[in-house]
C-alpha cells in the first residue's frame, strides 16, 4: 500500500486523519517510505484510538481490507475492490525488522515491535513494560511472605 493508497483507507474509515498523519510523519521521520512499514505505523495509532495497546499483526495480517462497515472497499468505478489486502505476516514483520523506526525496545525508536508480534507506539509499550515489573515484583513480595 502506497501513501495514496493510506488516504483510500481514511476516507473509507477504516483510518483516521491522525493515523494516516502519523504514518506520513513517520515517513519523514525514519525515512522509510515502505507502505508495509506506513501501514502498520498508521494501524498502530488506530489500535491506541480505538483502545488497545498495541497492533496485533497476525490478526490483521493477509486479511482482505475491508471498509469501517464490514464490506469490501470499492475502487473508483465503484465496485468492490478484492485487489487490497493486509500484508502477509513474513512480509510484515520482515519489513517492520528492517525499518529504523522499529525496534525491540532497547534502541529509542518510535515504533517497538515485540516477540509475539505486536507492533507498539513506544510510550504505549514503555507503559506495559512497568505494568508488567510492578506486577512480577508484587507477586515475588507475595510468594516471599507465605
Amino acid at each position: 500500500m502506497s501513501l495514496p493508497e493510506l488516504d483510500a483507507l481514511r476516507e473509507a474509515g477504516i483510518l483516521a486523519p491522525l493515523d494516516v498523519h502519523f504514518a506520513h510523519t513517520m515517513a519523514r521521520l525514519g525515512a522509510d517510505p515502505r507502505p508495509a512499514v506506513l501501514l502498520a505505523a498508521a494501524l498502530a495509532s488506530r489500535a491506541v484510538q480505538h483502545g488497545h495497546v498495541c497492533l496485533d499483526l497476525a490478526r490483521w495480517a493477509g486479511q482482505p481490507v475491508g471498509g469501517a462497515d464490514g464490506l469490501p472497499l470499492a475502487g473508483a468505478d465503484g465496485r468492490p475492490r478484492d485487489d487490497l489486502a493486509w500484508p502477509a505476516l513474513g512480509e510484515w514483520r520482515a519489513a517492520l525488522a528492517d525499518s529504523p523506526l522499529v525496534g525491540d525496545g532497547d534502541a529509542a525508536t518510535p515504533l517497538v515491535l515485540d516477540g509475539a508480534d505486536r507492533l507498539y507506539l513506544r510510550r504505549y509499550w514503555q507503559h506495559e513494560a512497568v505494568l508488567a515489573a510492578r506486577l512480577r515484583a508484587r507477586a515475588a513480595e507475595v510468594a516471599g511472605a507465605a
